[in-house]
């Protein structure tokens, strides 16, 4: 792997509550997420390592974890905060074989996985924003980034990034992000396990991961709309050049998101920055 990507840990100094294999794999039960995993001390983003190794034929499922990014993104290439040692900034290969019209299902399947896993095992009642955020209280908990290689419009190979604001204390936060930024440790009022929610949200990406290989998107997106605490809402959606204003109705069936505009049509949005207005 290029030195550019990744630092290995190699003989560095491992803190106790590390994101390393063999605490990451102690009791993890899936079938094929985490088959393998690659542990990092350092890397410019985990999709960069996952996208690296998934283009050189890694297996289905393998999990890519990095203590800290040095250039971690999320969407539109916005610079993501992963100081060391305090969130879970993981990456999943995925191999669908599904058409590229259906990569949003794989962001759904990232946010779902680990919003029900910080329900299951830490009863915080993290929401979802479309089309990639999981929110708390209005504030941003975590994130997901897809990316794909595509052959023919049929996905070869996806990444699903997932950044989680686990131990961050509102100090580690700059202050352009204090006021708009959550992490469980500030809700709770203690740290978190880390590898223990790591491994509780490939758990839940697993079992939903081969629900979407057999049965399709369907059940995964309705899932999603469930923990979606947007319908109903005025929202702002600013989509490429234009912006647009109009009353959440839900999500279709490709998990676009659904709007009644003003005038009374109805838009059908892939993608966008949403403000919710009240």
């Amino acid at each position: 792997m290029p030195a550019s990507l990744a630092v290995p840990w190699g003989r560095a100094p491992v803190p106790g509550d590390a994101l390393i294999e063999r605490r990451i794999r102690r009791g993890l039960r899936a079938r094929v997420v985490g088959s393998t995993i690659v542990s990092l001390r350092r890397a410019s983003s985990t999709n960069d390592v996952a996208m690296w190794l998934a283009a050189r034929d890694c297996p289905d499922g393998l999990v890519a974890v990095a203590e800290s990014q040095w250039a971690g993104r999320g969407r539109h290439r916005r610079a993501w905060h992963s100081p060391p040692g305090t969130g879970i900034w993981c990456s999943i290969v995925l191999r669908p074989a599904c058409p590229v019209a259906k990569a949003q299902a794989l962001t759904f399947l990232g946010a779902v996985a680990a919003a029900r896993a910080v329900r299951g095992l830490l009863d915080v009642p993290v929401a979802l924003k479309w089309p990639n955020d999981l929110v708390l209280g209005g504030r941003k908990l975590g994130g997901v980034l897809t990316e794909v290689g595509a052959a023919g419009g049929v996905i070869r190979h996806a990444v699903v990034g997932i950044g989680l604001n686990a131990n961050l204390s509102p100090a580690d936060f700059p202050p352009s992000l204090r006021e708009t930024a959550a992490s469980l440790r500030s809700v709770l009022g203690r740290r978190v396990d880390r590898a223990a929610l790591l491994r509780r949200t490939l758990e839940e990406l697993d079992r939903r991961y081969l629900d979407l290989k057999r049965d399709g998107p369907g059940a995964l997106i309705a899932e999603a709309g469930g923990l979606m605490a947007m319908a109903g809402s005025i929202i702002r959606v600013r989509e490429h050049a234009r912006a647009l204003e109009g009353t959440v109705m839900g999500l279709d069936d490709d998990g676009a998101l659904l709007v009644r505009l003003v005038a009374g049509s109805v838009a059908r949005l892939r993608a966008g920055d949403v403000t919710i207005l009240r």
